[in-house]
């Protein structure tokens, strides 16, 4: 906090006691609070099953932080039967290898020591490979 603070004293005496009063007035060059952090987990996306998928909570702002601010990703929802786990939790970037079609949600939270923030972002993986196979041609006997 930048600024200054004064303080003023009265005193009054009455017929029964004698009374001081001591007020003390801060004043503050801006916010007297730091800035909360904010949590942004990137776009949403399509990606093809098999692939890493790169999380990047790199675009997270935590002004309060006495050092580093913290990241804490997880994985929120995930098709059934997936056994995808994340790689990188608590850092900036965490990446996983979506193994079954569907959508999975991850989820960073971001924190300055004292306050934290969420964002969350789905990725949707599509598994394309029969759908890209080469066409088959018969030119027949």
């Amino acid at each position: 906090m930048t600024g200054r603070a004064t303080t003023w004293r009265t005193a009054w005496r009455t017929a029964s006691a004698a009374v001081l009063l001591v007020a003390t007035v801060s004043a503050c060059n801006g916010d007297a609070s730091p800035a909360a952090p904010t949590a942004e987990a990137g776009e949403d996306r399509t990606v093809e099953v098999g692939d890493t998928v790169v999380l990047d909570a790199g675009a997270s702002t935590a002004p309060a932080a006495d050092g580093a601010p913290t990241f804490a990703w997880a994985l929120r929802s995930a098709p059934d039967g997936s056994a995808a786990v994340l790689t990188g939790a608590d850092a900036a970037e965490a990446s996983f290898v979506p193994d079954l079609e569907g959508d999975y949600l991850a989820e960073v939270e971001v924190s300055d020591g004292r306050a934290s923030a969420t964002d969350t972002v789905t990725v949707t993986a599509v598994d394309t490979t029969e759908a890209n196979l080469p066409p088959v041609a018969d030119a027949g006997p």
